[in-house]
């Protein structure tokens, strides 16, 4: 259903992380959290799937270039934009999370209005995929059917051609 919010995935460890995001998203959002890359991992595949997912780097078990690896690696759910959120400032962790296949990171304590613009650039580049996808397969269809098309013609020319035309006797 079109009219349905856009649907973004917390992932963070720290409860009262997602409790603050939470808050400055829900207007505007369906909000999903996961407090581990693993949780993230499920969630992340069930249908509806999220729009996007923000994703903390620091936590236990899988930290979140593990998680965007593994998410990025599936192909159901490689076209979700994933957005770093961490108290990890360092050019080589912003780095990091580029080459795990994240497209964008905001460095903690978050700003609530940039991250709501980065959230909403995120989720028309996913419908834009989508709507790109969807015409592609349209094209794709059209195309066949001409190709099918233009095959029975030939059939079609190749029997009037045959039928119509004299034909040379071999002497």
């Amino acid at each position: 259903m079109q009219d349905e919010k856009p649907r973004v995935l917390i992932v963070d460890d720290s409860r009262s992380d997602i409790r603050i995001v939470n808050e400055n998203l829900k207007d505007h959002y369906t909000v999903l959290a996961a407090t581990s890359g693993q949780t993230a991992l499920d969630v992340a595949v069930k249908n509806p799937k999220p729009d996007v997912i923000l994703m903390d780097v620091e936590m236990p078990e899988m930290n979140g270039y593990e998680a965007c690896k593994k998410l990025k690696s599936d192909p159901s759910t490689a076209d979700i934009d994933i957005i770093f959120v961490s108290a990890h400032d360092t050019v080589d962790e912003i780095l990091a999370g580029y080459e795990a296949g994240g497209s964008d990171y905001l460095t903690k304590p978050i700003e609530p209005l940039e991250l709501q613009t980065k959230i909403k650039i995120a989720v028309n580049n996913r419908k834009k995929r989508h709507d790109i996808s969807n015409e592609k397969i349209t094209v794709e269809k059209i195309a066949r059917t001409a190709i099918d098309s233009a095959g029975e013609q030939g059939v079609v020319l190749e029997f009037f051609r045959s039928s119509f035309l004299p034909r040379v006797r071999s002497r």
